[in-house]
């Protein structure tokens, strides 16, 4: 059953905005920042999976929004596996499952436009948008850093 998609619009700076909420997705010019603080330094995510002894760590969360928590944690995910890999401690089996829940998706069209506020997260960007499901509801499973990150997307109430 397809499902609507967000209604926003974009505010002066490019932050998106959802109309329906009266809420910026992320705060303007510091989206990344804000997301590495709150989702990543807050949870302690490089600490836990420093420690972490079991091979899958899943993260779940409600409002999947423009996909910033996934794309910025996916950036620090990729990057402990590869600074682990540079210590030959080998981890080859460590996967992250992220399962996030979205009631109203964003448009592919405006996920890409507020995406490209963030070049530095190019790469997990445009792997998202090219896998970027339509509004159907149900689950949607992406695959990334070949098969290291696994994202189900729920779409729909």
């Amino acid at each position: 059953m397809t499902i609507s998609n967000a209604k926003i619009r974009f505010n002066k700076n490019g932050t998106p905005y959802a109309t329906h909420f009266e809420d910026l997705y992320f705060s303007d010019s510091q989206g990344f920042d804000e997301t590495t603080h709150v989702f990543v330094k807050n949870s302690k995510l490089l600490q836990r999976w420093e420690n972490w002894h079991e091979q899958e760590f899943v993260i779940a969360e409600t409002g999947f929004g423009t996909g910033l928590n996934v794309l910025v944690t996916m950036l620090h995910f990729d990057t402990f596996n590869q600074e682990k890999s540079s210590q030959q401690i080998n981890c080859p089996n460590f996967r992250l499952h992220f399962i996030s829940i979205e009631k109203f998706p964003i448009s592919h069209a405006d996920l890409t436009k507020a995406l490209s506020l963030y070049p530095e997260l190019a790469q997990y960007s445009h792997a998202l948008l090219e896998q970027y499901p339509i509004a159907v509801a149900g689950c949607h499973r992406l695959t990334f850093l070949g098969g290291k990150v696994i994202l189900d997307l729920w779409l729909g109430d």
